[in-house]
C-alpha cells in the first residue's frame, strides 16, 4: 500500500476508533440518566429474586443492546473499510461468524467479571462502594436533584444487612 492510501486508511481507523470511544463513554451515560437503567433494573428484580441472577439478566440486556447499536460501525471497520483497502478477503458471512465468535468470547468474560465484581462488593464490608456501605459514598447523596440518592440505589437495593430484597416501587 503506498503511503497516501497508508495515511487514508490510517485517518478513517481514527475517526472509527474515535466514534467507537464516544459511544462507549455516552451511550451508557446516557443510559444510567435518562433512567433506563433504573427501569431496567426493575424488569430484572420482577424475574428473578436471586441479586446474582438480576445482575446477569441486566448485564445481558445491556451488552446485547450496545452490540446491537455499535454493529454498523464494526461493519464498517472491519469489513468495508478492510476490503476497501483490499486487507480482508472474508466475505460478510465469514466477517460476521468472526464477529460474533469474539462477542460470544467477550460476553463470557465480561459476565464472569462483573459477577465476581458484585460477589466481592457483597463479601466484604470495607471496598468503597459495597452494598453493605452504611454511608453512601456518592457525591449526590443530599441533593434533592440527584438521579439516585445512594450508590445502592445505583443498581442493588440492600437492607442494613446487605440482604437483597425485592423492589417496591
Amino acid at each position: 500500500m503506498d503511503a497516501v492510501r497508508a495515511n487514508r486508511y490510517e485517518k478513517i481507523r481514527l475517526r472509527i476508533t474515535l466514534t467507537n470511544l464516544f459511544l462507549s463513554i455516552s451511550l451508557p451515560l446516557i443510559f444510567l440518566f435518562s433512567g433506563g437503567s433504573e427501569a431496567l433494573r426493575n424488569f430484572a428484580e420482577g424475574l428473578s429474586d436471586s441479586a446474582a441472577v438480576v445482575v446477569l439478566i441486566y448485564l445481558l440486556i445491556v451488552a446485547f443492546a450496545f452490540e446491537i447499536i455499535t454493529l454498523p460501525l464494526d461493519a464498517y471497520g472491519g469489513y468495508v473499510v478492510e476490503r476497501q483497502f483490499g486487507l480482508a478477503r472474508d466475505t460478510l458471512r465469514q466477517w460476521f461468524w468472526d464477529w460474533s465468535k469474539s462477542q460470544a468470547l467477550q460476553l463470557v468474560f465480561l459476565i464472569v467479571a462483573i459477577e465476581l465484581i458484585y460477589y466481592l462488593l457483597g463479601r466484604y464490608q470495607w471496598m468503597p462502594f459495597s452494598r453493605r456501605c452504611e454511608k453512601p459514598t456518592t457525591p449526590w447523596k443530599t441533593s434533592a436533584s440527584a438521579p439516585v440518592s445512594t450508590w445502592n440505589d445505583l443498581f442493588l437495593r440492600s437492607g442494613p444487612t446487605g440482604q437483597f430484597r425485592q423492589s417496591t416501587r
